[in-house]
């Protein structure tokens, strides 16, 4: 059965503020610049594994996956569906910052 997408004006990424509260924040593909709504969260998984140095043989692999993190964060990537760029979720946010203020300064009016 295949997995039926729900409809959603805008894509924004979350944080948690200072108090708590999650902040909402736009994304765009810093590479394209072309996506602002097709989007995967990527989180990293890892789990130890040890190896035979010669042979490569897997010797002990644990039971267990743990999240990556970063500072005590998650290690969240972001990639964008229409060019499958990936980086960290502050690129995509600083992209659309950048774009936001780029569409409000004033156009030079030559005559």
């Amino acid at each position: 059965m295949p997995r039926r997408m729900t409809a959603i004006p805008r894509v924004h990424a979350t944080r948690i503020g200072l108090e708590g509260v999650a902040v909402e924040q736009p994304y765009l593909c810093p590479v394209c610049r072309d996506n602002r709504q097709d989007f995967l969260q990527v989180y990293k998984l890892a789990r130890e594994i040890r190896k035979d140095p010669e042979t490569g043989a897997i010797l002990y692999v644990a039971d267990e996956w743990e999240t990556v993190t970063r500072d005590g964060r998650l290690d969240l990537e972001i990639r964008c569906r229409l060019c499958d760029h990936s980086a960290p979720e502050v690129d995509f946010v600083r992209a659309a910052r950048r774009d936001m203020q780029r569409a409000m300064r004033p156009k030079d009016r030559r005559a």
